[in-house]
């Protein structure tokens, strides 16, 4: 293919794009230009709040403005420093003002707006709450989790705060939710999951610089909604509690205490916040280094004098990373609200060390020693708008765009330093990855009655990939979504039905085009037995879209007798999830029985099969279908007043069932029972002292040709919060053991076997020692859309103190 006809992709490719957003922004003004048509000239309701019994003002009040006819809520606001309020409205006629503070009886006001004339409520005395001793029923801490709907409320408490020095560390705690030894994040056992913050998509480098008494309450979803991406297997939403005006931030920073392992992770973030703008600006860094040995043994044949090739690999894994966040939010009135995010990320991810290969067999005896040294630089870059539109009656509209971009020159070099047998000088595999992929997406919300409310979208992206040492490899695809949800929420039964529709065109340069088109229906329905009990059942299908790496056709050379290539034909798989399960509280506990059953077609694995030289080729196919089905426990318990739980427990039967492609390669059906587990214990002491101990194990896991392995994971740490918002901590992690295995992997073919372990080397009590300290001044301030929630509470004797 000429220049011309590149360039003509090219052009062909970013008019898709651009069209695409133009009309999405032709709806968004259609919409816009649709409610602002019916609305009418906004009035201004405004009043001061004073004290009755010394007429002094009462600052930070909340006012509610809501439909006497349905108590929707319209608008609400806060009262600023000198007891004063103003709320705009076009809510004409018989409405209900709603006022309420910590210290005093709250009050409601009957306001009739009949005209365009701006309403004045003059000053409003309260009256201050006044309690007998002997009356006094104090409330305990937050209950931590909450089940509603499709979603797990968990707020966090002191005791989860004093345990925890990031927003990571928020995370690992909760039942279900796994983070490894590098800071990857999975839940339920799966890594394709979206990390949000208010609503907004961000990831866990962005989480790492967030500070624990920042969040609020994390909103888990395990079944998502038809709103988030088709491949998305779970949503982890942090809330955060409402932004203070003036100057906040937080510094964290590592200690390092054995030169066997290096695990730094610094992180700084400064927020000012002026009136209606607030300006953000963080640095997350990542430097690590560890030990890496690394075992493969392959043997191929089946009589006595088969070939057996033994590689070990002594290797320094070195990381760092460097990220950059910037951010804008600014509430343009109480209607409306603008923010921009970016980040810039150099990173690098290198093994360097020694290898050493022998092969045994055929009466031949042959070695290699060589030197390894990888060069890896990579720089990702992002930046997105996003645009949030408030209407009348709980109506709102939101619109985002993105642009991603990954640059990456990634080697790897074997160097020969001794050998016998035909071993050449040098092994050179080398990659020069490129990606883009710009999005746009709009939302609407539409309350239809005060029990069903209509959530509507769409969303569309384009992404190119290529590679700079292939000038044949490069993969273009765009993708239009359209998605729509009804919710229902009864005071007995909660229900959601919903679907997104999915056109994917995808182009290989020179290989080929596709089209699919997916419907991806899901459900979740719940039913309150009790207050204490619900029963929900679950529905989801989604897909699962190939890797840049599983599609790149370039080979890379892990040793001399083991290759790996992708596959540009891939197509995507399918996968289909129900469950029903059964939450119950009973006092400060919580619990859940799960069953579930799961199928993935079109199943997207690798295949390994040993060539007429004897070198193991690895490559990715479309394998065929699986079939998981079992049950899960999960809890949140306190079992004493300074000891709380989290258990998770999923138990399941996995069976293949390989297509043509696989039977060819002589790949048979095979099924096994395997099972996930993780422990969270935190327990407050006095002097703000907190003890914590963070467990996760999953036994070996079967794919259509490998069992992979890992060892048990557990952290023990003991955290220490002093006057002054500053905190001190230290973490060791699987004292004693000396290695980890973090992956490992067993392949058995028809005329080869090949184990590989990976592990790290670890000092005999590996420690990490970190510090942090948060500043904050000012007071707090309204956001937009900023849904209010007071979490229910246990009622205790005596006297206590509400987190």
């Amino acid at each position: 293919m000429n220049l011309q006809q590149q360039t003509g992709k090219k052009r062909k490719t970013m008019k898709s794009f651009i069209r695409i957003s133009k009309l999405m922004l032709q709806l968004l003004l259609a919409l816009i230009f649709i409610q602002e048509a019916n609305c009418q000239q906004p009035i201004s309701i405004e009043g001061k709040l004073q004290d009755k019994s010394d007429n002094i003002s009462i600052p930070f009040a909340s006012v509610i403005l809501r439909n006497e006819s349905d108590s929707m809520m319209i608008t609400a606001t806060t009262s600023n420093l000198d007891g004063e309020f103003a709320l705009i409205t076009t809510a004409k006629g018989n409405n209900l003002l709603e006022i309420s503070h910590m210290g005093y009886d709250p009050l409601f006001l009957h306001i009739d707006i009949s005209d365009s004339a701006n309403y004045n409520t003059g000053n409003i005395f309260m009256n201050e709450k006044r309690i007998s001793l002997d009356e006094i029923q104090v409330m305990g801490e937050r209950i931590l989790r909450k089940v509603e709907g499709g979603k797990i409320t968990y707020h966090t408490n002191n005791a989860l705060r004093n345990a925890s020095t990031d927003g990571v560390d928020v995370l690992k705690y909760l039942p279900g939710v796994q983070v490894d030894l590098m800071n990857n994040i999975s839940l339920e056992g799966s890594r394709k999951i979206i990390i949000m913050v208010n609503g907004n998509e961000r990831d866990i480098q962005y989480v790492r610089q967030l500070n624990p008494g920042q969040i609020d309450k994390i909103e888990v979803e395990a079944v998502p909604s038809s709103k988030y991406n088709a491949d998305i297997t779970g949503v982890l939403n942090i809330i955060l509690k409402e932004k203070e005006t003036g100057m906040s931030g937080n510094l964290l920073f590592d200690v390092p205490v054995s030169t066997s392992e290096t695990y730094l992770l610094p992180n700084s973030n400064f927020q000012y916040v002026r009136k209606n703008i607030a300006f953000q600006a963080s640095y997350i860094g990542e430097i690590s280094r560890f030990d890496i040995s690394e075992t493969s043994m392959r043997k191929f044949g089946s009589n006595p004098d088969n070939i057996e090739i033994t590689t070990k690999q002594h290797l320094s894994q070195n990381d760092w990373s460097h990220r950059f966040n910037f951010g804008i939010d600014y509430n343009i009135n109480a209607k409306n609200m603008l923010g921009i995010f970016g980040y810039l990320n150099p990173f690098s991810q290198e093994f360097d060390g020694r290898t050493e290969l022998r092969k045994t067999g055929n009466e031949n005896e042959n070695y290699w020693l060589a030197s390894k040294e990888d060069t890896d630089r990579n720089l990702r870059s992002f930046y997105s708008a996003y645009y949030k539109r408030l209407f009348e009656k709980g109506r709102e509209m939101t619109i985002e765009a993105g642009y991603h971009k990954l640059n990456a020159s990634n080697s790897g070099i074997f160097v020969t330093d001794s050998s016998s047998g035909e071993f050449q000088d040098e092994y050179l595999s080398s990659t020069k990855p490129f990606q883009t992929n710009g999005f746009a997406k709009i939302d609407y919300t539409l309350p239809v009655t005060e029990k069903w409310k209509i959530f509507a979208g769409a969303r569309s992206s384009v992404q190119t990939l290529k590679d700079g040492n292939d000038d044949d490899f490069s993969f273009s695809e765009s993708i239009i979504a359209a998605y729509g949800t009804a919710v229902y929420n009864g005071s007995k039964l909660q229900a959601s039905f919903g679907f997104r529709i999915e056109e994917s065109k995808s182009e290989l340069k020179n290989e080929f085009q596709n089209q699919t088109i997916a419907l991806l229906p899901n459900a979740n329905i719940s039913y309150n037995i009790s207050s204490k009990q619900k029963i929900r059942f679950s529905y989801r299908r989604s897909l699962v879209r190939p890797w840049l790496n599983h599609l790149n056709p370039s080979t890379i050379i892990e040793d001399p007798y083991m290759v790996f290539s992708g596959n540009p034909l891939l197509q995507q798989e399918y996968r289909d999830y129900t469950a029903i399960d059964c939450p119950i509280s009973f006092g400060e506990n919580h619990f859940s029985a799960r069953i579930f059953f799961s199928k993935t077609s079109q199943a997207i694995d690798h295949i390994s099969h040993l060539t007429d030289l004897n070198i193991i080729e690895t490559g990715v196919y479309n394998v065929g279908n699986f079939h998981r089905y079992g049950f899960q426990l999960e809890g949140s318990l306190k079992p004493g007043k300074t000891v709380m739980l989290n258990p998770y427990f999923r138990l399941f039967k996995i069976r293949s069932l390989p297509n043509a492609v696989a039977e060819q390669k002589l790949i048979k059906s095979r099924q096994e029972t395997a099972w996930e587990s993780g422990l969270s214990v935190i327990v407050s002491m006095r002097n703000n002292f907190s003890a914590s101990l963070v467990f996760n194990y999953s036994s070996p896991l079967i794919s259509i040709q490998r069992i992979s392995f890992s060892d048990a994971l557990y952290f023990i740490a003991l955290d220490k919060s002093f006057k002054g918002n500053f905190k001190t901590g230290i973490t060791t992690a699987m004292p004693f053991a000396r290695t980890f295995t973090y992956h490992g992997y067993e392949i058995k073919g028809i005329d080869f076997t090949s184990r590989t372990d990976s592990k790290i080397k670890l000092s005999a009590i590996p420690l990490w020692i970190r510090f942090s300290y948060n500043f904050s001044t000012g007071r707090k301030i309204n956001n937009v859309s900023r849904e209010k929630e007071e979490p229910q509470s246990i009622k205790k004797r005596g006297f206590s103190i509400m987190n």
